[in-house]
């Protein structure tokens, strides 16, 4: 196994892969660590958050394993289909996935990701257009959202 991390705009990311495959993409609340022990798939992923966060990448292109129930992955690949900038609710993941009374373990689902920003679950919002469910801070949806949004506007 090897990690990455990265310093990002909203913080350090920790990148974890095996030899083909990035396997997490996650956001940790300390400061940037020492002990990287990057391969060219971790680099290739960093490379490809910095483009995100510059405005020059709006579609991640890295090999990855999405690790998970049969369900989860369900929600996770029906996340991979929210294009750049644009947003969708719980419900309507629900719907995407042919279950729509299964909103709470949509949102239980999306709360496991484990591939920040690459699978946008940044991108779910509430019903009522609330920023609901993040569990890396809703200050970070709300600037993802943001960048994602200013970046578009740019275009």
């Amino acid at each position: 196994m090897y990690i990455g991390y990265l310093e990002t705009p909203i913080g350090v990311m920790i990148i974890t892969a095996n030899e083909n495959s990035v396997l997490t993409m996650d956001y940790i609340e300390e400061e940037m660590p020492d002990n990287d022990n990057s391969n060219s798939v971790i680099d290739h992923c960093k490379d490809q958050v910095r483009a995100y966060f510059a405005g020059d990448l709006e579609a991640f292109d890295i090999p990855y394993e999405l690790v998970g129930t049969k369900f989860q992955k369900r929600v996770w690949e029906y996340l991979l289909t929210i294009p750049y900038d644009h947003v969708t609710t719980y419900k309507e993941v629900a719907i995407g996935i042919g279950n729509e009374k299964a909103i709470r373990a949509v949102a239980n689902a999306i709360g496991a990701n484990k591939h920040v920003i690459f699978v946008p679950c940044h991108r779910v919002i509430g019903s009522n257009g609330s920023l609901t469910g993040f569990r890396c801070g809703l200050d970070r949806k709300k600037y993802l959202l943001e960048l994602e949004k200013s970046t578009n506007a740019n275009a």
